[in-house]
């Protein structure tokens, strides 16, 4: 029996988010089970201020508006909460597109606002930024604008510097294994637990400064494997049939962007090469199930069972095929089927 080559195509590495329709109790759920993540991550003085935070629900647009018109704050339509200081409340719109990531966001810098004294900028959005959860993300950012070899020094210099490099900052000192950089984090916020005689942005940047971070953070962005860093070397291994190599690469990617449809394809297409036919329809049908293109992920599968035997099965979703080019290609292996 001849084997069918599955085709390995440039599927768009788009991520897609579906919306979800959310209730208010998941909402105050959500928030109280993030406040207590915030205590024990953070772990703050927060035994100076009453334990009760304002969260007001909106699920009304022009209501919305009118919020921000009361606080002087110009309507926007592309972020929906806002922090306000005076009545220390964060206010949610439910959109219809509603995202608990940027409800992180917001209620970090909520629970910075209360328990930490003087925390510089950079360092509230840094870490309101890292709990986003957007991080592969934002290292793609950085890594296609180049040009990173003196992030500290920018962040040094400005204080409202861009949120990417207040994330890395936070990211590199929580997660580079240098246990000298996951000591001054820590020192750091014991600084902004109590009061003190020097400023504490002052006593904050002394012992940054003595990480070498222009330097250390450079390393770090290029050592540091995005999303497209994986899918760009999991094709490539995959061109020079290199499949168990290259399946462990898209297994990784599919932890960095689970909700994208790319990685899941090759790692079927890795799969049915190594002839592990029924792990290879699992991630065929993930794929799908986040929106993949349908007909060449329908050819993939048809393929997949050809291969196994399973002709029944390959003619259905072969048949299913609409775009011509598959459509000719699956006539191929129908005309092979045909012969059985």
């Amino acid at each position: 029996m001849k084997k069918i080559i599955l085709l390995i195509t440039a599927l768009s590495l788009n991520i897609h988010l579906f919306s979800v329709e959310v209730t208010n109790s998941e909402i105050i759920k959500f928030s109280n089970e993030f406040y207590n993540y915030l205590d024990n991550f953070l772990r703050l003085n927060t035994t100076q201020q009453s334990p009760e935070y304002n969260l007001e629900i909106v699920e009304n647009k022009e209501e919305y508006n009118k919020l921000l018109t009361d606080l002087n704050i110009p309507l926007r339509d592309d972020f929906i909460f806002v922090l306000y200081n005076n009545q220390d409340k964060t206010i949610v719109y439910k959109s219809n597109d509603f995202d608990f990531n940027s409800l992180k966001f917001h209620l970090t810098l909520n629970y910075l606002n209360r328990y930490s004294s003087e925390i510089p900028n950079w360092m509230a959005f840094g870490i309101a930024t890292y709990n986003e959860g957007n991080n592969d993300k934002l290292l793609d950012s950085i890594k296609q604008k180049g040009n990173y070899s003196d992030i500290y020094s920018s962040i040094r210099k400005d204080q409202n510097s861009s949120n990417e490099f207040s994330w890395l900052l936070i990211d590199y000192l929580q997660n580079s294994g240098v246990d000298e950089s996951k000591r001054a984090f820590w020192d750091i916020l014991s600084i902004l637990k109590y009061e003190t005689k020097i400023p504490k942005n002052i006593l904050i940047e002394q012992i940054l400064d003595r990480l070498n971070l222009d330097e250390n953070l450079k390393n770090y962005i290029e050592s540091t494997k995005n999303y497209t860093d994986l899918m760009n070397e999991g094709i490539e291994l995959y061109i020079d049939n290199k499949y168990k190599e290259s399946l462990d690469i898209f297994l990784e990617a599919i932890q960095k962007q689970p909700e994208n449809y790319s990685p899941e394809y090759y790692a079927g297409l890795c799969y049915s090469k190594l002839l592990e036919y029924n792990l290879a329809y699992s991630h065929f049908s993930l794929s799908l199930d986040k929106n993949a293109p349908k007909d060449i992920v329908y050819y993939s599968i048809g393929v997949n069972f050809y291969n196994n035997n399973d002709y029944v099965s390959a003619k259905k979703y072969l048949n299913k095929i609409e775009d011509k080019m598959y459509a000719v290609m699956s006539e191929k292996i129908l005309d092979e089927i045909s012969k059985f």
